[in-house]
């Protein structure tokens, strides 16, 4: 169904496992996050709970995520900040939709990563870990959603991204934070208010 869309709009058809949808550092990313994940198999300490948190939560489903939704509605949608090829825009409102209600769902996800790590930071986790870990994996996620072939500036998605991690640190390490509710953690400026879908 997609790919006679892409073909009279002149797009060139690729399958979604093309290797060029993973670059090096997407790669690199979801090693890394793979051997976090496994290190708990062995090692139970607060630590390595929050260093798995940080990869999977926060990063992976909160920070990737939703610069990912992030492109997607800036891109394709009349609401977004139009960072689609130059010419008449494409609107592809009904995936703009179901990505809004993809990330209303992930928002519970994002929310309990960050409400964990929050809690062991306050029964003793040195907030250095969480901000070396999630400092190691930035530019990795920097690196995944930059394209220099795109004709979309990657620049702003790579900004996006910065932005958003260093907030998820800020509102972490602080303790007496108040977490935002999910819909606050799961908004994309310019998109759609999951709670309307």
């Amino acid at each position: 169904m997609i790919d006679p869309v892409a073909q009279a709009r002149g797009f060139e058809v690729t399958r979604p496992t093309d290797p060029r949808y993973f670059p090096e550092e997407y790669v690199e990313l979801f090693d890394r996050t793979e051997r976090a994940m496994d290190r708990l198999l062995e090692d139970k300490s607060p630590e390595a709970l929050a260093e798995a948190f940080c990869h999977y939560h926060l990063v992976v489903e909160s920070v990737l995520a939703q610069t990912g939704y992030y492109g997607i509605q800036s891109t394709w949608s009349p609401t977004g900040a139009d960072m689609g090829p130059e010419g008449e825009p494409v609107h592809l409102e009904g995936l703009v939709e179901g990505i809004t209600r993809i990330r209303s769902d992930e928002g519970r996800h994002v929310g309990f990563g960050m409400q964990e790590v929050q809690r062991l930071v306050s029964e003793g986790v040195d907030p250095a870990i969480i901000e070396d870990t999630l400092g190691e994996l930035l530019p990795l996620v920097a690196g995944t959603v930059e394209n220099p072939d795109s004709e979309i500036d990657s620049t702003i998605l790579v900004e996006y991204a910065t932005e958003k991690l260093g907030r998820r640190i800020e509102i972490i390490t602080d303790t007496d934070a108040d977490l935002p509710p999910v819909e606050q953690l799961v908004h994309v400026e310019g998109g759609w208010d999951v709670s309307t879908v």
